[in-house]
């Protein structure tokens, strides 16, 4: 099975469980009453979004209903109507932690999911909160990591905001890490107290590999050759499925390998060769000067899905032998 394929049912597996987990009691989250729309999620502690906060009341206005977090601090508030609805976090049983109001999208047909981070009460009142990057582009199945900064008057905050995806275009985590599923355009909002921003995001279909950058070192070699290391940084959100190193010979033969991937992953990766050129084997002219003799260096990424790049070509040169030097004069 290619890891296309395998993406789409790793994602698509990731949707039914989150749409079957308990939210306030044990079962399942049932689909949405037709007509009204639900909201699920799970209430965390800002300074620390690895625990969770159990016995929270969330509110949603209107219709004004509260539900309370369970023991693993999830909560599911349905039949809820469609638009803008205001959600509201409080931790009555801790008093460390502020409450949290936000605006939700809602749709009738389907289920929502907000995770919302209370900050401690020791981050005041953030009076400013930064979202970056700005405005990405993002192929389907790919992933990007925002980072915030939450400023109160006395400055950086060390709190992590609550993360929302506006539209339907994929899911963020509570580390910020957002994941395309769906081509379009939608909106990243990041909230922290009474205050918020936002950025657009744009999730395109399937694009071919793209090499970010292509490093061939040395450019030069002495007319003995040697060693040439062939490095690229390659990202695709399909997943890149093999990276080939074509070195052009000057002799016309075509040297072909495939590169290892070396740091970090298939979806964002660095991917190194390395070439053994042979010495310089041009025939030297009259005066003993031997031309240089230029390779070209291609790099083919193929993904996932069968879309292919072709990087430009990059040279190196194996120098030639410079003439001897002429014999002295007579009687020196």
């Amino acid at each position: 099975m290619s890891r296309y394929f395998e993406a789409v049912l790793t994602f698509a597996t990731l949707v039914i469980i989150v749409g079957l987990c308990g939210c306030g009691g044990g079962g399942g989250a049932p689909p949405p009453p037709a007509g009204t729309a639900s909201i699920q999620g799970v209430v965390v502690a800002g300074n620390d979004t690895g625990s969770v906060i159990v016995g929270s009341e969330v509110t949603v206005e209107p219709p004004g209903v509260t539900t309370t977090t369970n023991t693993l601090g999830q909560f599911l508030l349905a039949s809820l109507p469609g638009g803008n609805l205001t959600l509201t976090a409080t931790a009555p049983l801790d008093p460390n932690y502020q409450p949290a109001s936000l605006i939700v999208p809602t749709t009738p047909g389907q289920t929502t999911t907000v995770n919302v981070a209370l900050l401690p009460t020791s981050a005041g009142d953030p009076v400013l909160v930064t979202i970056d990057p700005m405005n990405p582009v993002i192929e389907v199945f790919g992933q990007v990591t925002f980072r915030s900064q939450v400023v109160n008057a006395s400055g950086l905050v060390a709190v992590e905001p609550t993360w929302m995806v506006n539209g339907d275009i994929g899911a963020i985590g509570l580390d910020g890490t957002f994941t395309a599923l769906n081509p379009g355009t939608g909106s990243i909002v990041a909230v922290a107290g009474s205050v918020s921003t936002s950025t657009s995001a744009v999730v395109t279909g399937p694009r071919p590999p793209d090499m970010s950058t292509i490093i061939v070192s040395p450019a030069a070699l002495p007319a003995s050759g040697g060693d040439v290391q062939i490095t690229a940084t390659i990202s695709d959100g399909q997943g890149v499925d093999s990276v080939t190193a074509e070195v052009y010979e000057p002799d016309g033969g075509l040297w072909t390998s495939a590169m290892p991937l070396v740091v970090g992953t298939i979806y964002n990766g660095t991917y190194r060769i390395t070439y053994s050129a042979p010495a310089n084997s041009n025939v030297p002219d009259p005066s003993g000067t031997q031309a240089p003799q230029t390779y070209s260096v291609r790099i083919v990424a193929r993904d996932a899905a069968s879309l292919v790049s072709n990087s430009a070509f990059h040279d190196f040169v194996v120098e030639g032998l410079l003439a001897p030097p002429p014999p002295p004069p007579p009687g020196l």
